[in-house]
């Protein structure tokens, strides 16, 4: 059966995201949450306009909540999303190439990758990851030695 009056189905790139008609700006929160969820972000080549097609939002009401609501221009919260990825599969693989990570996420051109991840972090993705090692070394150490400890007490 065809969709409803309050339902129509929008696609963009494949993905189908149900939407009511006369969708507002408050409806805006719970309507990226799922595409979000989806890590649809990762695709590469978003634009606010096929975002825009894909969640059936007008580009102008989604270019003011991100600029007046989030604070943020679309490519500022697109690429925040992508280099939180990155470092959610950098932990999860610490081997992992960074060139990888980077198409993973949906920056297939490193150089870009490389100063979106400076931008957010403060530091390269390869300083990132070494530091995080570090960290998970040194954590591993102390529980080892609380191990030990425990150990002497019986």
């Amino acid at each position: 059966p065809p969709p409803t009056k309050k339902e129509k189905k929008k696609s963009g790139g494949g993905m189908m995201i149900k939407v009511k008609s006369g969708k507002k700006m408050e409806q805006i929160p719970a309507v990226l949450g799922e595409w979000t969820a989806r890590k649809l972000y990762c695709v590469p080549g978003v634009s606010i306009k096929s975002l825009s097609t894909q969640i059936g939002i007008n580009s102008n009401y989604l270019s003011f909540y991100f600029n007046h609501v989030l604070g943020a221009n679309f490519h500022q919260w697109l690429y925040t999303l992508r280099i939180e990825e990155a470092k959610r599969i950098i932990l999860r693989n610490p081997g992992v190439k960074i060139s990888e990570v980077a198409s993973a996420v949906g920056i297939p051109v490193i150089y870009n990758f490389s100063r979106w991840f400076k931008s957010i972090t403060g530091m390269t993705a390869v300083t990132w990851r070494n530091m995080c090692r570090a960290e998970n070394a040194e954590k591993s150490e102390k529980n080892r030695e609380i191990g030990e400890d425990s150990d002497m007490m019986h």
